[in-house]
């Protein structure tokens, strides 16, 4: 993966003329915070490149993976469902008390065109400052651990960077790489699938609003054990599965059959996250002439389908041809899958 962009909202991150080991040009305005191109941190009085980090030390995303995330393709330097993916971060962010920064729209846009537009994927991170810190940059620093409201005197700042901006906490990236060529081959080929267990009740899971079902936070450290497990056994990915049997959601998509001229799909009552590609799913199967049946399944159904994939922002829909070994239907990508993903590439391409 190659990094092409990264911009920030931290008035230490500051861009340079090249991202170490990339080898791509980058754009104007060195030094200067939030400018178009690649970016490492700045420390006043520093050469450009030379400095501390950019993301604290501290920063409880580091800590604790306090921080929200999402992750969504580029179509001819349009970010698909932008609107989407900021209304479920801001969401996620809701669900772990992080605020906000300003201008994430705006980030996107700047790190694309950074990145010289095209087909990327774009990456945006809110991240909640270290523990004790206020609001967005621009607001006062906030007692956490108290009432809420901002502290008393005036707070101290570090390296040089005033109050209200480095201190005041929570900080966004967004990145922008180059889209794996595995996708191809991978789509090409059919995805290999194992049933992994959560050994939990996604249906109890999901009445608590505390285990952050369904939350998009960068605690992804379980969901990649799932790849790794799934990889190790020869498997392409996994697909998780509850405590009953009920099946779930991949690491990092969503899971789809089909069973005549039905669609089915677990339901989000479950706890699973609401992805953005699966509501454009939704949207696009009647037009397909598809039904579509959200609910709570298990491997049985699987098993009975004549094609199933998975759908997700960045990897688009990807066919699945076997699960625990045993082939689905002929072992070959199915039809409507590539139909589907016909109208999803219609939608998301810019008018020529």
């Amino acid at each position: 993966m190659a990094v092409l962009a990264v911009l920030s909202t931290s008035p230490r991150f500051a861009p340079v003329p090249a991202w170490p080991g990339a080898g791509v040009p980058v754009g104007p305005g060195a030094g200067v915070p939030g400018a178009p191109g690649l970016g490492v941190p700045a420390v006043p009085g520093a050469p450009v490149g030379v400095g501390r980090p950019a993301l604290d030390p501290l920063d409880l995303a580091l800590v604790r993976g306090e921080a929200v995330f999402e992750a969504l393709r580029t179509y001819g330097g349009r970010p698909f469902r932008l609107d989407a993916h900021l209304a479920r971060l801001a969401a996620s962010a809701r669900a772990i008390e992080l605020p906000l920064p300003d201008g994430l729209e705006d980030l996107a846009a700047r790190a694309i065109a950074a990145a010289g537009g095209g087909d990327l994927v774009l990456r945006l991170i809110c991240t909640k400052g270290p523990e004790g810190s206020g609001e967005p940059l621009g607001g006062a620093p906030v007692d956490r651990e108290g009432s809420g409201e901002p502290r008393g005197g005036a707070p101290v700042g570090r390296d040089g960077i005033p109050p209200g901006s480095y201190e005041a906490g929570p900080v966004a990236f967004a990145i922008c790489t180059d889209l794996p060529a595995s996708y191809e081959v991978e789509r090409r080929r059919g995805l290999r699938l194992v049933l992994l267990t959560t050994a939990t009740d996604p249906l109890l899971r999901a009445s608590a609003p505390w285990l952050l079902a369904g939350v998009k936070t960068i605690s992804y450290a379980t969901n990649m054990a799932a790849q790794r497990t799934a990889r190790a056994g020869g498997a392409d990915d996994a697909i998780l599965v509850g405590l009953g049997g009920e099946l779930l959601e991949a690491p990092t998509a969503t899971l789809w059959w089909r069973v005549g001229h039905t669609l089915h799909t677990p339901s989000l009552d479950l706890g699973i996250l609401a992805g953005i590609t699966r509501a454009v799913l939704l949207d696009l199967a009647p037009n397909l002439g598809l039904k579509v049946l959200e609910g709570v399944f298990t491997a049985e159904d699987l098993a009975a389908a004549d094609e199933a994939f998975l759908s997700s922002s960045t990897r688009e829909l990807m066919p699945v041809v076997e699960v625990d070994g045993t082939a689905i239907a002929d072992g070959d990508p199915g039809p409507a899958t590539a139909d589907l993903h016909a109208a999803l590439r219609r939608l998301a391409t810019p008018s020529a």
